[in-house]
């Protein structure tokens, strides 16, 4: 059972980085291209810092899955701990990939301190899907599309002020 519990995390790390590093740029440029056409490309995020970025909040999830597994044992923690730790992989996975081709460094750092609360939150419904069978397959697809579009129209509201 433990062995079981420490393989749901790897799995679901190593698919998120796969889709932040690798799929959600070429996401990115479907919907900036169908959905975003006059929003300007400032090119402010790197690979280095996409590849930098996905680590982190992989080994920041795993080692808070590792750490809080005590912590299931009182009631109700089992399925809260990894709702949260599911929604700060999410947020911080897929956040700084979705404004990195269009946001300057400056405005990226800006809309990701604005709207932490919002794109945590997008995180954490993004990381239910991950607990449905059969819908978990394709999870990390989802909350990828939907961290473009929130961070996307977030910037182009940004740049309309």
């Amino acid at each position: 059972m433990v062995l079981v519990l420490l393989l749901i995390p790897l799995i679901y790390g190593t698919a998120l980085f796969i889709v932040a590093v690798f799929a959600l740029p070429l996401m990115l440029e479907r919907v900036a291209e169908k959905d975003y056409p006059g929003l300007e490309r400032r090119n402010g995020g790197t690979l280095a810092g996409s590849i930098g970025n996905a680590l982190l909040a992989v080994a920041v999830f795993l080692a808070g899955w590792i750490v809080t597994l005590p912590l299931w044992l009182i009631p109700g923690m089992g399925i809260a701990l990894p709702l949260l730790l599911s929604g700060y992989l999410n947020y911080r996975g897929f956040s700084y990939d979705a404004l990195s081709a269009h946001a300057g460094a400056d405005e990226i750092d800006a809309v990701l301190a604005r709207e932490r609360g919002g794109l945590y939150l997008a995180g954490i419904v993004a990381g239910l899907l991950a607990f449905i069978p059969v819908i978990n397959l394709v999870a990390p697809a989802y909350a990828a599309l939907a961290f473009i579009h929130y961070c996307l129209e977030t910037l182009r509201r940004e740049r309309a002020k």
